[in-house]
């Protein structure tokens, strides 16, 4: 199990730098130097061009697939939307003739939402070929 740093204090993250075995442990020697770097604490301690590590959690294939599926619906709703002019929204109709700035701001979600889901999905892929 590998420990969230984020939650370490300050005086308790240098403890840990220097008792940590560096050659041992480098991944857990990048995080506590980001957590440090992060804090602004001893900037000397990580250097500028060191690689920091990604805080974020590894998307399976299991997850892509359901980006891609979530980022198909959100297509789906946005030509269903400028086909009829009208959005659906929890009991609700918004059409573009009578709330043209609802109606946009529905569709700029889920234009939102499909940028999100595939630049989620195309950096997972591009971690995972490396």
């Amino acid at each position: 199990m590998e420990s969230d740093y984020s939650k370490y204090a300050t005086s308790e993250l240098l403890d840990a730098l220097e008792s940590i075995d560096h050659d041992k442990f480098p991944e857990r020697v990048k995080l506590i130097k980001y957590q440090l770097k992060r804090r602004e604490v001893n900037n000397d301690l990580v250097e500028d061009d060191e690689a920091l590590p990604s805080q974020e959690k590894k998307l399976g294939t299991g997850g892509q697939v359901v980006l891609i599926i979530a980022a198909l619906l959100f297509v789906w709703l946005c030509l269903d939307a400028v086909n009829t002019g009208t959005v659906s929204l929890r009991r609700s109709s918004y059409r573009y003739e009578t709330s043209p700035f609802i109606f946009l701001s529905i569709l700029a979600a889920y234009i939102f939402a499909i940028v999100v889901c595939v630049r989620r999905v195309i950096k997972a892929r591009r971690i995972s070929k490396q």
